[in-house]
């Protein structure tokens, strides 16, 4: 994790080694069992002059691993957690700051709700992951635009089209009731959201 929040191409290269590869069952970084395909966003630690030359430090490694750059402004189209699942997590992640707020101590000197604590917050994020429906999160494919896991294994050759916001609104309102849509409008129309500003202008560049 870095000091700063902010990734570069060392992390890169650091997440490929330590989590990338070894997820994909390559052992080290130069014995490849099977090919490897990474999809990644337009950051430019991805694509940065130190990342390339790593991926193609090596013969099997330039052979085996295929590393594709997805280009600026998709991630909102193409990415199956920005399409569907992150807002709902960040609704209900929302919905527990907020119960925290109703009750949360005064800090007397400032007249302040104190900050909840790292541990709470931790807790709140596997809570809302836990409260995500597990069909949720396989529809984000489809609704992408990727086939299903049943259409990859068959013949299945019909084409693709994303889902547009009326039928992933339809969608979000069936698993996870009317009150998590209200979180789930798009960003155009209301601004940042506050409990994430750091998410504005994220995958645009």
């Amino acid at each position: 994790m870095s000091k700063t929040a902010n990734s570069s191409d060392e992390l890169t290269i650091l997440y490929e080694k330590k989590v990338l590869l070894p997820g994909a069952g390559v052992k080290n970084t130069e014995e490849f069992p099977r090919p490897v395909l990474a999809l990644c966003d337009d950051f430019r630690g991805h694509s940065s002059q130190a990342t390339k030359a790593f991926n193609a430090g090596h013969r099997q490694r330039r052979k085996m691993l295929k590393w594709v750059i997805i280009k600026g402004g998709l991630t909102p189209v193409a990415q199956p957690l920005d399409k569907l699942v992150n807002k709902v997590f960040k609704g209900y992640l929302r919905e527990l700051y907020d119960i925290y707020a109703i009750t949360a101590p005064i800090n007397p000197t400032t007249g302040a709700p104190y900050p909840p604590s790292r541990q709470l917050i931790a807790s709140w994020i596997v809570e809302a992951w836990e409260r995500v429906p597990e069909e949720l999160c396989a529809k984000a494919w489809t609704a992408c635009g990727y086939k299903t896991r049943k259409e990859l294994e068959g013949d299945n050759e019909t084409a693709l089209v994303p889902w547009g916001k009326d039928k992933v609104g339809e969608l979000v309102t069936k698993l996870c009731g009317d009150d998590i849509f209200a979180n789930f409008v798009d960003e155009a129309d209301v601004g940042a959201d506050p409990m994430f500003p750091e998410d504005e202008g994220k995958g645009e560049e």
